[in-house]
């Protein structure tokens, strides 16, 4: 399934809870569209919960020092938030619901790994959400934001034409350096990388043997590395296979991670890449841009209001009242 741009801070940051419609001078709205408007409050939540999860993200408490600096995103998030206003509207007004089935599946996934119910309560004070209702909600409004997203690229075309005249007109996007496609067989001595050159001189097959006897990573796939261009090698393993020919052996290349073994498969000159290879990843691109297209045009369209004025001055030293039991910090 396609992945579709999350428009908040973090995942679980990208939506509203159903909003109140009573306000006062101390919690004004900060977000409206129609009947429906969000206060400061309801917004220091949740952008609370989107503090705690790039924080989380970045693997680092969020101390008081990091909370002030992230502060100043706060008109930026509430910019994005009517957006994500904008998107549930829309998707409400074309019947889109929640696969109710896949909301608990993502339920089911955070408190796999858990040890117990009292943990998973632990994890939800943490990061801010407080509740299983809370998560549950969060989560069917990204099922509703991605459902629209889906609908909305249904009903893009995009033809032979439009993807050859892309094609040329973008020839820096698909314009290459040289290349090497090559399979390597990582060992961990001198000896071993000989006693596989000995067998591949014999008639073995390099692929059979990669998945038999190499070390790495790529073993399993029979050594395949695809094709690269210089600089994303070690050094000494690039000398080698830009040295070799189509078809050549070389070994053994000795490098940090141990002996290697190389089979050079195709050498490809500095060029633009064939139409052939690139048509259905630009397909998929003009698709997407299409899509983000008419999604960004239903966004202009709702007239939605935000009040960024109506936020905490980041130099007043304000900052949104954590959720749960005890700061993130501790």
């Amino acid at each position: 399934m396609r992945r579709f741009p999350i428009l908040t801070l973090a995942l679980l940051a990208v939506l509203t809870a159903p909003f109140a419609l009573a306000q006062d001078a101390d919690d004004p709205v900060v977000v409206r569209l129609g009947e429906q408007t969000e206060t400061l409050s309801e917004f220091e939540q949740r952008f609370e919960i989107a503090l705690r999860s790039l924080a989380a993200q970045q693997g680092t408490p969020l101390t008081d020092q990091l909370r002030a600096q992230l502060a100043s995103f706060a008109p930026q998030y509430l910019e994005q938030r009517g957006q994500e206003f904008a998107l549930l509207a829309a998707a409400d007004a074309r019947g889109i619901e929640p696969d109710l089935d896949a909301v608990q599946a993502r339920i089911d996934q955070a408190k796999d790994g858990l040890p117990d119910d009292a943990a998973f309560e632990t994890l939800l004070q943490d990061s801010g959400i407080g509740s299983e209702a809370m998560l549950r909600t969060l989560f069917e409004e990204d099922e509703r934001i991605r459902g629209l997203f889906e609908a909305v690229e249904a009903e893009q075309s995009v033809e032979d034409a439009d993807v050859r005249a892309a094609y040329e007109a973008r020839q820096d996007e698909f314009t290459t350096g040289a290349q090497v496609c090559a399979r390597h067989i990582l060992l961990e001595s001198v000896e071993d990388a000989e006693s596989v050159l000995a067998e591949l001189d014999g008639g073995a097959d390099f692929a059979t043997l990669a998945a038999e006897r190499s070390t790495g990573p790529s073993g399993p796939d029979g050594g395949d590395l695809g094709c690269f261009e210089r600089g994303m090698m070690v050094a000494p393993f690039e000398e080698a296979a830009f040295a070799a020919e189509a078809g050549e052996v070389v070994g053994p290349v000795e490098t940090q991670f141990g002996q290697h073994v190389i089979l050079v498969e195709e050498v490809r000159e500095a060029g633009v890449q064939p139409f052939e290879e690139v048509q259905a990843a630009l397909r998929g691109q003009l698709l997407s841009e299409a899509t983000q297209a008419d999604v960004d045009a239903l966004i202009e369209a709702a007239d939605v209001e935000t009040f960024p004025e109506r936020l905490p001055s980041p130099t007043d030293g304000a900052a949104p009242a954590p959720m749960g039991d005890d700061d993130a910090s501790d």
